[in-house]
């Protein structure tokens, strides 16, 4: 019989697992196993991409991990990250995207590409670049499915969807959040966490009890939202701007710089 198919003896690939762990079968997922599809999935290492990453295994999907290297500030070492979701018996690969956000930085700052006169769309581009980068990187690894992370509420599923829409039509999606048994089993973090411990994988939640907000970043800048931000009550130089510094604590002494230009991109400085 194929691989896929029950017999008396062998049970469909996944199934077993997923009865011994109490899991139920997602419709979508049993139909990326029977079609022999595999899943790219979209990771930056935290407990979503993990939690993700493990559930599909167990589901009997094939799965293979991609991150984004988008000059991210906020990250000392890229290479963490498959470090990270190595406990999941996953391969994960870097894919270097930080000349494509470059390039789209150009672009952004030639359209004045501003959100409300103000807020520059560092964190939009970014989307695109990871999107079309992983999605390019994925199919020379015979992935089928590209699979992100966002939740079913916000835009950043509209972005990574459409963009591969576009890009690729034949190309499938898989939003594990709006997966209505993964809902189900994944409520919140804290089932997440005791998904991954069940299964001997750690993981630790860095508390920003002083300052709870989340950030996004790329070459181009940070953004910085949700949590505390979200009250008028809270001071916006709570953020750490990572990539200067608040007027307060600018030094007094000026600083010329020179930027040399080749065909309208910087390329040096000083």
């Amino acid at each position: 019989a194929p691989p896929f198919f029950a017999t008396k003896s062998q049970p469909p690939r996944g199934v077993a697992a997923m009865a011994e762990h109490g899991l139920k079968e997602s419709a979508l997922l049993k139909e990326y196993v029977k079609n022999g599809d595999v899943v790219g999935i979209c990771v930056s290492g935290g407990l979503d991409s993990k939690t993700v990453a493990l559930r599909l295994r167990l589901a009997g999907v094939k799965v293979k991990c991609f991150t984004a290297d988008i000059g991210q500030p906020d990250e000392e070492d890229i290479n963490d990250v498959v470090k990270k979701m190595a406990p999941c018996g996953v391969e994960t690969i870097v894919v270097d995207l930080k000349d494509d956000i470059a390039e789209g930085a150009f672009e952004a700052v030639a359209a004045q590409a501003s959100y409300d006169g103000g807020y520059w769309q560092s964190t939009g581009i970014g989307r695109f670049v990871t999107a079309r980068g992983l999605l390019q990187e994925m199919k020379k690894h015979g992935c089928t499915v590209l699979s992100h992370g966002a939740t079913g509420r916000g835009n950043d599923q509209v972005r990574f969807e459409r963009y591969v829409n576009v890009i690729d039509p034949n190309f499938k999606v898989y939003a594990p959040w709006r997966d209505p048994v993964l809902l189900e089993e994944f409520p919140g973090r804290s089932q997440m966490l005791a998904f991954l411990q069940k299964h001997g994988i750690g993981h630790t939640i860095v508390s920003q009890a002083s300052k709870r907000y989340s950030t996004d970043a790329n070459i181009c800048g940070l953004s910085n939202e949700a949590e505390d931000l979200e009250s008028m009550q809270t001071p916006m130089t709570i953020v750490n701007p990572v990539m200067g510094v608040w007027p307060k604590d600018a030094p007094d002494v000026q600083e010329e710089i020179t930027l040399r230009y080749t065909k309208g991109r910087c390329t040096h400085i000083n």
